[in-house]
């Protein structure tokens, strides 16, 4: 545990929303329907907008508002600006989406999804009933049908493809990079690649579930069952379902904080469960924790930045001694282990720049063909031992690929 409170004033709140970290702040929702702004460096919190009917917090840290007037409202490093749309009835979901634009689910005579953007409000497009998920950068929709799933471009709301399934979905979720989509089916978990439409995996449940919760890394995934006190966890790594821990369920708790640290709501009060043993160990009970309103931050307090800077350079160290050498002694093929495969260059370039200021060597190999993604990549390593082991202290899923390819 990190020691570090806020330094009071901070109201009722009713739930987090997300944060900026560029700004650090973390943005949170009160009881009085107010924009709270905690400025994570000085403790303070103050309010931003007030009659918020409907919020959510964008990739790149905007906070998007429809307000008690109907009126949507962006704000981003504190200056706020207002659309062309006005919904009387606010949003059942809304996306934040890439370059400050927003996607919001319409509960008109039938449902809808709209892109919005400062300058324009795009056409409303029909998605059904069924569940929708986005993108990290939300320029991709996953909508649930009768009959499967269709993928829906957000710039135009035009169709990219319909990924055919035997039942309904009754849940879905895309991995953080965005090239993983996870579809609920009853007591299966289907894994689909985001840009052949072509399944996977398959992860089967001991029983049917009805909704998904995926960490930040990508790595764990929480199923809460239709009926009980619990929550499956999977490992997405080695796609299996890994253990079940009795957890209540609500917008915040259960989750995933770190590398494998599982938070479970029990009454009043906390556990934490440790995901990388096997069965998952219990380390920590937050006696009344359950009064309070969870969210993971990746963020280290100024008071804790040493400690977090010799970590990163011990892991560092720890992964150099895996690396292949820059000499003519290295023999055989250079392998690597590959992160994710994106068509977003800005989003690739991102990742490898987290990665590397985690201490991980990481580096983007750019498409050699149209049907390519960028992909973020760390190593070389020597053996397959050496890549592996490196992959372990990732914490996130991968696989190993060798030698580079060649560059356009």
């Amino acid at each position: 545990m990190l020691d570090w409170q806020s330094s009071g004033g901070i109201p009722a709140l009713e739930r987090p929303l997300g944060y900026d970290l560029d700004e650090r702040i973390a943005y949170l929702l009160d009881v009085r329907h107010r924009l709270i702004g905690l400025d994570l460096e000085s403790g303070r919190g103050r309010p931003y907008l007030t009659g918020v009917r409907a919020a959510t917090v964008g990739p790149e840290g905007a906070v998007y508002v429809v307000d008690s007037l109907g009126r949507v409202l962006r704000m981003l490093r504190r200056l706020t600006t207002t659309f062309p749309a006005r919904y009387p009835k606010p949003p059942v979901r809304m996306f934040g989406a890439i370059n400050g634009q927003l996607l919001a689910v319409r509960p008109d005579s039938e449902t809808t999804v709209q892109l919005l953007t400062t300058d324009r409000s795009g056409a409303a497009t029909p998605v059904g009933d069924g569940p929708i998920a986005a993108t990290f950068w939300g320029e991709l929709l996953a909508v649930g049908t009768s009959s499967g799933i269709r993928l829906i471009r957000t710039s135009d709301g035009g169709p990219v493809r319909t990924i055919r399934l035997s039942d309904p979905p009754d849940a879905l979720t895309f991995s953080p990079a965005g090239h993983r989509l996870y579809a609920l089916v009853q007591d299966v978990v289907q894994v689909f690649d985001r840009f052949s439409g072509d399944r996977r995996a398959s992860i089967d449940l001991p029983g049917a579930a009805r909704e998904l919760r995926l960490d930040a890394s990508g790595r764990w995934m929480l199923a809460r069952p239709v009926t009980g006190d619990s929550a499956w966890v999977i490992d997405l790594a080695t796609e299996r379902m890994a253990a079940s821990v009795p957890t209540g369920w609500r917008s915040d708790l259960p989750l995933v904080a770190g590398a494998a640290t599982l938070l479970t709501l029990a009454g009043d009060h906390v556990d934490a469960f440790d995901l990388s043993m096997a069965p998952p160990r219990a380390v920590a009970h937050v006696i009344d924790g359950g009064t309070d309103l969870w969210m993971a931050l990746p963020w280290v307090p100024p008071q804790r930045a040493i400690l977090a800077i010799a970590a990163a350079e011990s892991a560092s160290a720890t992964q150099d001694s895996g690396l292949v050498a820059d000499t003519a002694a290295s023999t055989g093929p250079e392998l690597w282990l590959q992160i994710s495969s994106s068509q977003n260059p800005d989003w690739a370039d991102d990742l490898a720049r987290q990665l590397a200021e985690l201490g991980h060597p990481a580096t983007v190999w750019k498409p050699g063909t149209p049907e390519e993604g960028y992909r973020v990549v760390v190593g070389p390593y020597r053996t397959r031992e050496a890549a592996e082991a490196a992959g372990r202290r990732l914490d996130r899923p991968y696989f190993v690929v060798s030698a580079a390819p060649k560059q356009p």
